[in-house]
């Protein structure tokens, strides 16, 4: 069981107790790493510090430290997030292009008309996300 010490302060004296704390669901405590604390990491580091010295400073794992400092060290960008693994796309940039311009031209009146005459393995949903990523924002 995991405890914390909480100082409270009364008219004339101090108090300290030690308070459980309890985790519901988990048997590990899951720290996430800030965009705050990856810059106090990266700056702690450039100064000279190893590995061990920032993670003791800083209340995070050695490996933490140098995970950051590796992914974030010469980019300084803290909010940057990992593409992630996924469906891939089922339209490519030309098959978006050939959209557009059907639309353009009157090839194609709407979505669902696109749909049928160039895409029928497709969903309608899916062309009308392409499109939107194109920046086309269409309704069914």
């Amino acid at each position: 069981m995991l405890t914390t010490t909480i100082a409270s302060q009364s008219t004339s004296s101090y108090s300290i107790s030690t308070v459980p704390i309890f985790f519901c669901g988990t048997t590990s405590l899951t720290m996430v790493t800030t965009p705050t604390k990856k810059a106090c990491i990266i700056q702690l580091k450039d100064l000279g510090l190893t590995d061990h010295e920032v993670a003791n400073k800083e209340n995070v794992n050695h490996s933490t430290v140098s995970r950051v400092y590796v992914r974030y060290g010469e980019t300084h960008n803290f909010y940057d997030k990992r593409p992630r693994s996924g469906q891939p796309c089922k339209l490519d940039m030309y098959d978006t292009q050939i959209a557009l311009q059907m639309l353009a031209n009157s090839s194609a009146q709407d979505v669902t008309d696109l749909k049928c005459k160039q895409f029928p393995m497709l969903s309608i949903d899916t062309v009308c996300q392409q499109l939107k990523w194109a920046g086309l924002n269409g309704r069914i």
